[in-house]
Protein backbone atom coordinates (compact mmCIF):
# COMPACT_ATOMS: atom_id res chain seq x y z
CA UNK A 1 0.00 0.00 0.00
CA UNK A 2 2.04 2.98 -1.23
CA UNK A 3 2.29 6.16 0.86
CA UNK A 4 0.60 9.25 -0.51
CA UNK A 5 3.10 11.68 -2.06
CA UNK A 6 0.65 14.50 -2.75
CA UNK A 7 0.82 17.62 -0.58
CA UNK A 8 -2.78 17.31 0.56
CA UNK A 9 -2.17 18.82 3.99
CA UNK A 10 -0.40 21.74 2.33
CA UNK A 11 -3.37 22.25 0.03
CA UNK A 12 -5.67 22.24 3.03
CA UNK A 13 -3.59 24.87 4.84
CA UNK A 14 -3.44 27.02 1.71
CA UNK A 15 -7.19 26.73 1.13
CA UNK A 16 -7.88 27.73 4.74
CA UNK A 17 -5.66 30.82 4.47
CA UNK A 18 -7.25 31.84 1.19
CA UNK A 19 -10.71 31.39 2.66
CA UNK A 20 -9.98 33.34 5.85
CA UNK A 21 -7.89 36.24 4.56
CA UNK A 22 -8.31 36.59 0.82
CA UNK A 23 -11.41 35.02 -0.61
CA UNK A 24 -10.65 34.50 -4.30
CA UNK A 25 -12.32 37.44 -6.10
CA UNK A 26 -13.31 35.29 -9.07
CA UNK A 27 -15.21 32.81 -6.86
CA UNK A 28 -18.81 33.26 -5.78
CA UNK A 29 -19.95 32.57 -2.24
CA UNK A 30 -21.37 29.20 -3.35
CA UNK A 31 -18.10 28.26 -5.06
CA UNK A 32 -16.09 29.06 -1.96
CA UNK A 33 -18.37 26.86 0.10
CA UNK A 34 -18.15 23.76 -2.08
CA UNK A 35 -14.41 24.26 -2.56
CA UNK A 36 -13.99 24.17 1.21
CA UNK A 37 -16.14 21.03 1.44
CA UNK A 38 -14.13 19.26 -1.28
CA UNK A 39 -10.85 20.01 0.49
CA UNK A 40 -12.37 18.61 3.68
CA UNK A 41 -13.44 15.36 1.96
CA UNK A 42 -10.06 14.94 0.30
CA UNK A 43 -8.16 15.53 3.55
CA UNK A 44 -10.37 13.07 5.41
CA UNK A 45 -9.93 10.40 2.74
CA UNK A 46 -6.15 10.89 2.72
CA UNK A 47 -5.81 10.68 6.50
CA UNK A 48 -7.83 7.46 6.67
CA UNK A 49 -5.79 6.03 3.80
CA UNK A 50 -2.52 6.77 5.60
CA UNK A 51 -3.87 5.35 8.87
CA UNK A 52 -4.82 2.16 7.05
CA UNK A 53 -1.38 1.99 5.43
CA UNK A 54 0.29 2.30 8.82
CA UNK A 55 -1.75 -0.66 10.02
CA UNK A 56 -0.48 -2.82 7.14
CA UNK A 57 3.10 -1.86 8.00
CA UNK A 58 2.48 -2.55 11.68
CA UNK A 59 0.94 -5.92 10.84
CA UNK A 60 4.02 -6.92 8.86
CA UNK A 61 6.23 -6.02 11.80
CA UNK A 62 4.05 -7.88 14.28
CA UNK A 63 4.32 -11.04 12.16
CA UNK A 64 8.04 -11.07 12.90
CA UNK A 65 7.89 -9.71 16.44
CA UNK A 66 5.78 -11.86 18.75
CA UNK A 67 5.55 -10.34 22.22
CA UNK A 68 5.27 -11.91 25.63
CA UNK A 69 2.15 -9.92 26.49
CA UNK A 70 0.25 -11.23 23.46
CA UNK A 71 0.29 -10.80 19.71
CA UNK A 72 -1.09 -7.46 18.47
CA UNK A 73 -3.59 -7.69 15.63
CA UNK A 74 -3.55 -4.28 13.92
CA UNK A 75 -5.32 -5.52 10.78
CA UNK A 76 -8.52 -5.97 12.75
CA UNK A 77 -8.86 -2.15 12.67
CA UNK A 78 -8.04 -1.91 8.97
CA UNK A 79 -11.69 -1.85 7.87
CA UNK A 80 -12.44 1.15 10.11
CA UNK A 81 -9.98 3.31 8.22
CA UNK A 82 -10.63 2.03 4.68
CA UNK A 83 -14.42 2.31 4.95
CA UNK A 84 -14.16 5.99 5.90
CA UNK A 85 -11.53 6.58 3.21
CA UNK A 86 -13.81 5.07 0.54
CA UNK A 87 -16.87 7.02 1.72
CA UNK A 88 -15.10 10.41 1.79
CA UNK A 89 -13.39 9.80 -1.54
CA UNK A 90 -16.64 8.76 -3.23
CA UNK A 91 -18.36 11.92 -1.95
CA UNK A 92 -15.63 14.07 -3.48
CA UNK A 93 -15.81 12.16 -6.76
CA UNK A 94 -19.59 12.53 -6.98
CA UNK A 95 -19.38 16.25 -6.27
CA UNK A 96 -16.68 16.89 -8.87
CA UNK A 97 -18.58 14.88 -11.48
CA UNK A 98 -21.74 16.91 -10.82
CA UNK A 99 -19.86 20.20 -10.91
CA UNK A 100 -18.18 19.17 -14.16
CA UNK A 101 -21.64 18.92 -15.68
CA UNK A 102 -22.24 22.55 -14.69
CA UNK A 103 -19.08 23.79 -16.37
CA UNK A 104 -16.69 23.56 -13.44
CA UNK A 105 -13.49 21.48 -13.72
CA UNK A 106 -13.25 21.63 -17.54
CA UNK A 107 -9.97 19.67 -17.51
CA UNK A 108 -11.01 17.23 -14.82
CA UNK A 109 -8.80 14.20 -14.15
CA UNK A 110 -11.68 12.66 -12.21
CA UNK A 111 -13.81 12.46 -15.34
CA UNK A 112 -11.12 10.38 -17.05
CA UNK A 113 -11.50 7.65 -14.39
CA UNK A 114 -15.16 6.78 -14.89
CA UNK A 115 -14.72 3.00 -14.60
CA UNK A 116 -12.60 3.31 -11.45
CA UNK A 117 -15.20 5.71 -10.02
CA UNK A 118 -17.94 3.12 -10.59
CA UNK A 119 -15.87 0.54 -8.73
CA UNK A 120 -15.35 2.99 -5.87
CA UNK A 121 -19.10 3.61 -5.73
CA UNK A 122 -19.74 -0.15 -5.71
CA UNK A 123 -17.46 -0.52 -2.66
CA UNK A 124 -19.25 2.32 -0.88
CA UNK A 125 -22.71 0.95 -1.68
CA UNK A 126 -21.71 -2.56 -0.63
CA UNK A 127 -20.32 -1.50 2.75
CA UNK A 128 -23.27 0.80 3.46
CA UNK A 129 -25.98 -1.74 2.52
CA UNK A 130 -24.33 -4.98 3.56
CA UNK A 131 -26.54 -5.11 6.64
CA UNK A 132 -29.56 -5.72 4.41
CA UNK A 133 -27.89 -8.74 2.82
CA UNK A 134 -26.73 -10.14 6.15
CA UNK A 135 -30.16 -9.67 7.72
CA UNK A 136 -31.74 -11.70 4.92
CA UNK A 137 -29.14 -14.46 5.26
CA UNK A 138 -27.12 -13.54 2.16
CA UNK A 139 -23.50 -13.76 3.27
CA UNK A 140 -22.04 -14.61 -0.16
CA UNK A 141 -18.29 -15.24 -0.45
CA UNK A 142 -15.30 -13.15 0.54
CA UNK A 143 -14.74 -10.83 3.52
CA UNK A 144 -17.71 -8.91 4.91
CA UNK A 145 -15.34 -6.14 6.06
CA UNK A 146 -12.92 -4.29 3.78
CA UNK A 147 -9.66 -6.25 3.93
CA UNK A 148 -6.37 -6.69 2.13
CA UNK A 149 -6.82 -9.25 -0.64
CA UNK A 150 -5.09 -12.63 -0.61
CA UNK A 151 -2.17 -11.51 -2.80
CA UNK A 152 -1.57 -8.32 -0.82
CA UNK A 153 -1.96 -6.04 -3.85
CA UNK A 154 -5.30 -4.43 -3.07
CA UNK A 155 -8.51 -4.46 -1.07
CA UNK A 156 -11.49 -6.78 -1.15
CA UNK A 157 -15.08 -6.71 0.06
CA UNK A 158 -17.02 -9.89 -0.70
CA UNK A 159 -16.71 -10.28 -4.50
CA UNK A 160 -15.45 -6.72 -5.07
CA UNK A 161 -11.74 -6.06 -5.42
CA UNK A 162 -9.61 -2.99 -6.13
CA UNK A 163 -5.84 -2.66 -6.42
CA UNK A 164 -3.95 -0.25 -4.20
CA UNK A 165 -2.70 1.51 -7.32
CA UNK A 166 -6.29 2.18 -8.40
CA UNK A 167 -7.21 3.62 -5.01
CA UNK A 168 -4.05 5.73 -5.05
CA UNK A 169 -4.91 6.99 -8.54
CA UNK A 170 -8.40 8.01 -7.44
CA UNK A 171 -7.02 10.07 -4.56
CA UNK A 172 -4.46 11.66 -6.86
CA UNK A 173 -7.14 12.63 -9.42
CA UNK A 174 -9.26 14.34 -6.77
CA UNK A 175 -6.21 16.13 -5.41
CA UNK A 176 -5.16 17.41 -8.84
CA UNK A 177 -8.67 18.61 -9.66
CA UNK A 178 -9.08 20.48 -6.38
CA UNK A 179 -5.55 21.90 -6.53
CA UNK A 180 -6.41 23.45 -9.90
CA UNK A 181 -8.81 25.74 -8.03
CA UNK A 182 -5.90 27.17 -6.04
CA UNK A 183 -3.27 28.20 -8.61
CA UNK A 184 -0.88 29.57 -5.97
CA UNK A 185 -0.60 26.14 -4.38
CA UNK A 186 2.19 24.08 -5.93
CA UNK A 187 0.48 20.76 -6.67
CA UNK A 188 3.88 19.08 -6.96
CA UNK A 189 5.25 20.37 -3.65
CA UNK A 190 6.51 17.98 -0.99
CA UNK A 191 3.86 16.55 1.33
CA UNK A 192 3.39 18.14 4.74
CA UNK A 193 2.59 16.20 7.88
CA UNK A 194 -1.00 16.09 9.09
CA UNK A 195 -1.96 18.07 12.15
CA UNK A 196 -4.31 20.58 13.70
CA UNK A 197 -4.30 23.90 11.78
CA UNK A 198 -2.30 26.55 13.58
CA UNK A 199 -2.41 30.26 12.80
CA UNK A 200 0.50 32.56 13.65
CA UNK A 201 0.36 36.27 12.90
CA UNK A 202 3.29 38.67 13.04
CA UNK A 203 3.06 42.43 12.64
CA UNK A 204 5.54 45.21 11.98
CA UNK A 205 4.90 48.72 13.25
CA UNK A 206 6.62 51.56 11.42
CA UNK A 207 6.83 55.00 13.00
CA UNK A 208 6.65 57.90 10.52
CA UNK A 209 8.16 61.15 11.83
CA UNK A 210 5.57 63.92 12.16
CA UNK A 211 6.20 67.08 10.19
CA UNK A 212 4.87 70.31 11.69
CA UNK A 213 1.83 71.65 9.88
CA UNK A 214 0.90 68.30 8.37
CA UNK A 215 -1.67 65.87 9.59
Amino acid sequence: MPPLTQNIEGLRSHALLVSIFVGPPEATSAQRRWRSWLVHCLTKAARHYENARKLTVMDAREANDARQDGQALPMLDYAFELEDCITSLDKAFACIQALHGRGEFPDSRVMALASDARLLRAFRNKQEHLHNHLASGETANGPILVAVDSNGLGIQLQKLSMTFSTLYGLIDAVYRDIASLFPRHDANSSPRAAGIPRLQITATVTTIPHEPGKI
